[in-house]
């Protein structure tokens, strides 16, 4: 390797192209291995590495080459949670959960309080009584996403984005 010596009071961009010169001089890749004049510095995943792939990223055998298996089915709808906080020990799996539905109910009576939360007051209606009477009642009903619109779906979920992972096979 042969590099001409830097002139005398360089530039910054003069000392920076002969750096990359040098560099150059060096290296040079081959089967995603770096080649260091002599050694070797592996850049390839070894097998069993695990990538996670999020939305918009380049999938992993496009980043490193080699063949990678996409394992996501095996981990098909479950939320991944950094460990700390409420979360539940690393490795130990944590069962679902969801917060309190809640409201009030004040009364079957039509004209009265108002229900509250989850509850509803639907239709009234009278309902005759003996002695030749109506009584007024109110159908009421029951909506957790009156109180909260997260539970207009058919199962409990944090915001999430889906993401995918790969491991290295080959």
């Amino acid at each position: 390797m042969t590099v001409a010596q830097i002139q005398t009071n360089p530039t910054n961009l003069d000392v920076i192209d002969k750096i990359n010169e040098i560099i150059q001089n060096l290296l040079y890749v081959d089967d995603s291995t770096i080649k260091i004049s002599g050694g070797v510095i592996s850049v390839a995943q070894p097998n069993g590495s695990i990538y996670v792939q999020y939305p918009g990223k380049s999938a992993p055998a496009d980043l490193y080459g080699g063949e990678w298996t996409n394992i996501s089915a095996q981990f098909a709808g479950q939320f991944f949670r950094a460990e700390g906080g409420n979360a539940s020990a690393f490795g130990s799996p944590q069962d679902g959960g969801a917060p309190n539905i809640m409201g009030e109910l004040p009364s079957l009576y039509a004209n009265e309080a108002a229900a509250t939360g989850s509850f509803y007051q639907g239709a009234s209606y009278s309902v005759d009584m003996p002695g030749g009477h109506g009584v007024p009642y109110v159908r009421t009903g029951f909506s957790a996403a009156n109180s909260n619109g997260y539970y207009n779906t058919n199962e409990v979920r944090p915001y999430n984005t889906a993401i995918r992972i790969w491991e290295k096979t080959g």
